[in-house]
């Protein structure tokens, strides 16, 4: 008798396990920085011959077929990509800032972006010496940030981590999921 009522409360428990995990939120695994564009269609452009031009072009095409699109290298530019040697004047290998500052906060108003005011920058002096991979996962990761992307520690594998020893060359699932999520 003892068994059995220790059997059906443990069933029972198992049972409203499985409801309770079932019916639980999803969590969000990326996170964004309060800010967007107003329309899917984002221009980038990069002058050529910049140095970084190879490493844009290719971190813009790990980002397609998503809600939110790269339109490469069009004119007007919603945000626009650079290559600086800075030295070790700053610790950042790239940052997405407000056009011609160091890294200040690009401009958000009411939620959006304000085209033509944003730039994403390597700093070649710091990134010159990685590998082609590294090189393009910092300048597509500086594009999550300009599609709206926050960082995210979770893990090295996603694009997002806020690191260079990030694992990824290109967005992870978690990543596309929160550009189509904005967009």
């Amino acid at each position: 008798m003892k068994r059995r009522f220790v059997r059906v409360i443990s069933s029972a428990v198992a049972a409203l396990s499985v409801v309770a995990v079932a019916n639980a939120p999803q969590a969000a695994a990326y996170n964004t920085l309060g800010c967007k564009w107003s329309h899917s269609g984002i221009s980038f452009y990069v002058p050529s011959p910049y140095i970084s031009y190879p490493y844009w072009s290719n971190a813009a095409a790990s980002w397609g077929g998503l809600d939110g699109r790269i339109l490469w290298n069009t004119r007007p530019a919603d945000f626009t990509g650079l290559n600086e040697s800075r030295g070790n004047t700053v610790s950042w290998t790239g940052v997405t800032r407000a056009l011609g500052t160091v890294q200040s906060f690009p401009p958000c108003s009411g939620g959006h972006w304000v085209s033509g005011q944003m730039e994403v920058v390597l700093n070649w002096t710091l990134v010159s010496g990685y590998s082609s991979s590294k090189i393009q996962g910092v300048a597509a990761h500086e594009i999550g940030h300009a599609f709206g992307l926050a960082h995210n520690t979770a893990s090295t594998g996603i694009l997002m981590y806020p690191y260079d020893s990030r694992t990824v060359s290109g967005p992870a699932s978690d990543d596309k999921a929160g550009v189509n999520a904005l967009y």
